[in-house]
């Protein structure tokens, strides 16, 4: 959820010291899109944020007057495009932007259902491939991260399809002056491993627990640090920490300010097992890379041209590779503060600021988009929400 609301407040605050007028939309109950409110949000009985989505959609009309609003709307999925077809505004302006993929019964699907039947049985179900074809109707553009996601989109049978890179940029939480860690974790001798995210499997925080636990053993002065969300099961998380009796090793801290974490820790690690429940690009990756903070994660298909070729203090390894993640922190040393250049191939934020506006320029004047071909770089989604950018 971080990572997310990080990029909404970038896309907007950016948008808005270029002169673009910006509104974020929220449910009613929500009073802004700090992580705290947002994770309060959720935890609302599910018919309580399905009666507020549905009276936000049927009502966005009355909160634009304007004849050149854009709506950029961010849906979980392809499923759910259906929900455009109930949104009350004219379909040319409508700009659909995915946070992740839709789910099918393949192989990749098959194993996460297996390591993590909760989480994915009802996403199995809810965020299916079948879904989407609701949305080849839609006369609505819909705007791709990177071109992986494109040509899934585009497999999908949606012909208005549009390929841009996102941004980032910390909120102001981020800028707090000091970030306290256990007194045990926070001395010269220390090299600290990072892990922010979710608890569940799929992201791979089972393989870094094992892998942690085979490295300590050889190399005593490293300690992980677990920035955990409220995502998935932290029970399971905690028994496997006492399995490996690895805790005076481990300190589980919850959410935490990004970037103060990201400045503190040696590497950060994102062993993920696959693209499922992520975000198209990882914000963590943006945001690691604007800090200089080294990075060890996995090759995964989604945004592996990024990484390509990975500069030194970019360790890419094949995901559940317990074995080789376990040597990757053994060489982990530490940063004394260096701040290392950027190792994503993208291009400058101001450019991809600009190619979004000439997308947002496109359909407030109701110009037919088709496909815009630039090349740009897969990265992550702005997060949930609702964006009506005017140009």
């Amino acid at each position: 959820m971080g990572g997310q609301v990080t990029a909404i407040n970038a896309l907007i605050t950016l948008l808005k010291q270029k002169g673009v007028e910006a509104t974020l939309l929220l449910p009613h109950g929500v009073a802004s899109a700090d992580k705290t409110a947002l994770d309060a949000y959720v935890t609302l009985p599910f018919w309580v944020r399905l009666k507020e989505t549905w009276h936000l959609l049927r009502n966005i009309s009355l909160k634009m007057q304007r004849p050149d609003t854009v709506l950029h709307l961010v849906l979980p999925s392809p499923a759910f495009s259906w929900l455009v077809w109930l949104v009350d505004f004219p379909q040319e302006r409508i700009l659909i932007q995915y946070e992740g993929a839709v789910t099918r019964w393949d192989q990749a699907h098959r194993q996460a259902l297996w390591d993590d039947p909760g989480m994915l049985a009802p996403r199995m179900i809810i965020n299916h491939y079948c879904w989407s074809l609701a949305g080849r109707w839609l006369t609505a553009s819909h705007l791709a991260i990177g071109s992986h996601a494109a040509t899934a989109l585009k497999s999908l049978g949606y012909d208005k399809v549009s390929t841009a890179a996102n941004l980032a940029l910390f909120a102001p939480e981020d800028h707090a002056p000091q970030l306290e860690l256990p007194v045990d974790f926070d001395n010269e001798t220390i090299t600290l491993v990072g892990y922010i995210g979710h608890c569940f499997a799929v992201k791979g925080v089972d393989d870094l627990l094992a892998a942690f636990a085979r490295a300590a053993n050889q190399a005593n002065h490293l300690r992980l640090l677990l920035a955990l969300s409220g995502d998935g099961n932290a029970t399971r998380i905690r028994k496997a920490i006492q399995h490996f009796h690895i805790g005076d090793k481990v300190a589980i801290l919850g959410l935490v300010p990004t970037q103060r974490l990201l400045e503190r820790l040696d590497v950060l690690v994102l062993p993920y097992r696959a693209a499922l429940t992520t975000t198209l690009y990882p914000s963590l990756l943006l945001e690691a890379d604007s800090v200089g903070c080294p990075v060890i994660t996995t090759a995964i298909p989604e945004w592996q041209n990024i990484l390509t070729p990975p500069p030194p203090h970019v360790t890419v390894l094949p995901p559940r590779d317990v074995p080789a993640l376990a040597q990757a922190l053994m060489k982990v040393t530490r940063r004394n503060g260096q701040c290392y250049g950027s190792f994503l191939h993208l291009p400058p934020q101001e450019e991809r600021l600009e190619h979004m506006r000439t997308i947002y320029r496109n359909l407030s004047g109701m110009v037919e988009m088709g496909m815009v071909t630039e090349r740009l770089s897969d990265t992550t989604t702005p997060g949930q929400g609702i964006r009506t950018p005017q140009s």
